[in-house]
């Protein structure tokens, strides 16, 4: 009788042969009382969800029949040196985070029966080398291989179709790629692979996602494969070596020129290399759109001429670049106002972009600005201070990001606007003060504006100037008529000039006269108001 307390205190520190593991229904659930290097009994067909979690193992063999491998199965076994799967193996799923954290995992080779790799399979193992990949795999998931920091060698079959987002981000010891079967490589999938400097991509390939090789310092070329349908915005953001686009011949969807690339008719400007160098980039007369983020980072592009035709201008592409200026007429869709360039378009008017290097001071948005659109100031630092009307309801993300040198915000909507993520950051906060209307300034400290307030308001929202306002119209017999992209004009007396402006009051051409007639010729049919100086000083504007 005495013994049995020996017996069950020796219980209580002895693991039980049944703890070492639990196998259900094929399943493989728990494994606490393995050993470091264990042999999954053959049979198993599942490992079941976190079995192996921050375990001491330090090898397992994985048997035939194993066909599923659950979710954090082996998450942070930072023991973990090697992986076997036995010949013939049907295993075809890796679930997420299967195998994430294994920091001490030098090489892998994946069965060729695997058909799914979970999102973050592999992430953070930081000793791994080597991957050789199934060959009948189709889609690399979100995040896999992130953070694999000595990764140098990934065997790609040519059955991966698809690369995901953040698949091989971080990994800044993978040096050369060749992609050949992929389709679409995801956001973001080489991000910060900073020695990655030759990559292939194959014939096949149809998309490439944002910002797909951001931070890739190594890499100074890219040849596009003729099959390439569409590109993403910002493939080379913040890759300083990066000299230019190439374009397979033969591509009926993108062509290069001086490493810039465009659609195959130019009809869309999508990257400008931020390596780039110019006074004035010339963006082509057939260019329609600017991408997203086109010209973001090109310190060295000092000014642009856009053809007054162009339809849209992205998010950011005239952002956090060495320009002073965009010569740009402006249109219907796009208005220009103090040099910015705004974009109409269902009834709501947003100010896109402002010269990164402009000298102007003080900035007083149209008064229909619905929205300041995402990086529109962005890094701009000698706009000091910034009106904005009633109608505005909201503040793009990053909108005034960097502008050191504000002062005074004047805000004249009874509500505040909403505040986008980071709209105001990285300023000299303790300098700016924001000047609001009485009663109004509940609304503003609630609503993330992180300044001091000023004095209020109370005068009436500034009147903006442009090429036309002020003139004199007095009634003159002085006629205009136009037929398509030509304009006659004619008076009972002589003309000293005539000048062409948009609607937005941009002047787009001047010519000077010696007679009582003048022909001239509209570079766009978006030109709408004409202005005639007659040599007595009589001035008038006729709308077209």
């Amino acid at each position: 009788m005495r013994i049995k307390p020996l017996l069950l205190a020796l219980m209580a520190v002895l693991p039980l042969a049944s703890n070492a593991q639990v196998i259900k229904d094929g399943v493989l659930t728990d494994a606490s009382g393995a050993p470091v290097n264990y042999e999954i009994p053959d049979g198993v067909k599942e490992i079941g969800a976190q079995v192996f979690i921050f375990s001491s193992l330090k090898s397992v063999t994985i048997p035939a029949s194993v066909e599923v491998i659950h979710e954090m199965a082996f998450y942070n076994a930072s023991n973990l040196e090697k992986v076997t799967f036995a010949p013939n193996s049907k295993l075809k799923i890796i679930g997420e985070q299967a195998f994430e954290g294994c920091t001490a995992l030098k090489e892998i080779e994946l069965p060729n029966s695997l058909d799914s790799l979970g999102k973050s399979a592999f992430t953070w193992c930081e000793a791994l080398k080597k991957v050789k990949m199934p060959a009948h795999l189709k889609k690399i998931s979100y995040g896999a291989f992130s953070s694999c920091g000595s990764l140098a060698q990934v065997d790609f079959p040519t059955g991966i179709q698809e690369i995901g987002k953040f698949s091989f981000a971080n990994c800044a010891s993978l040096k050369s790629i060749n992609l050949n079967g992929v389709k679409v490589i995801g956001t973001k999938a080489f991000y910060n692979c900073k020695t990655l400097a030759h990559v292939t991509l194959g014939e096949g390939l149809e998309e490439l996602k944002d910002s797909v090789f951001e931070r890739c310092n190594a890499l100074t070329e890219l040849t596009i494969p003729a099959s390439m349908k569409k590109s993403g915005a910002k493939l080379f953001f913040r890759c300083p070596n990066f000299e230019g686009f190439k374009v397979a011949e033969g591509s009926q969807y993108m062509m290069a020129e001086n490493g810039v690339l465009y659609s195959k008719n130019k009809e869309m400007l999508y990257e400008c290399p931020q390596k780039y160098s110019t006074e004035t980039f010339v963006v082509p007369n057939e260019t329609k759109r600017i991408y997203h983020y086109a010209f973001f980072g090109c310190k060295d592009v000092k000014s642009i001429k856009i053809p007054a035709t162009l339809e849209r201008l992205g998010v950011a592409a005239l952002a956090n670049n060495g320009m002073t200026k965009f010569d740009f007429a402006g249109n219907d869709n796009l208005p220009v106002r103090d040099g910015c360039i705004y974009y109409r378009a269902n009834g709501n008017l947003v100010l896109m972009a402002v010269p990164t290097k402009g000298e102007r001071k003080t900035f007083v948005l149209l008064p229909e600005t619905s929205l300041v659109g995402n990086y529109a100031f962005a890094f701009n630092e000698t706009a000091a201070d910034v009106y904005i009307p009633e109608a505005c309801l909201g503040i793009g993300d990053m909108a005034f990001y960097a502008c050191k040198g504000l002062k005074n915000f004047y805000c004249y909507g009874m509500k505040s606007p909403q505040v986008g993520e980071c709209s105001f950051g990285l300023l000299n906060l303790p300098g700016i003060q924001l000047h609001v209307k009485p009663n109004t300034h509940e609304s503003y400290a609630s609503s993330n504006w992180v300044f001091t307030f000023g004095s209020d308001i109370t005068d009436e929202y500034p009147k903006g100037t442009d090429g036309i306002n002020g003139v004199e119209k007095r009634q003159t017999n002085i006629c205009v008529n136009r037929w398509g992209n030509d304009v006659r004009i004619m008076a009972n007396t002589a003309i000293k000039a005539v000048e062409l402006y948009s609607l937005a009051g941009a002047k787009i051409d001047e010519k000077q006269v010696n007679g009582n007639e003048a022909t001239m010729t509209l570079p766009t049919e978006n030109v709408n108001i004409v202005k005639v100086t007659l040599e007595n000083g009589t001035k008038k504007v006729v709308k077209l």
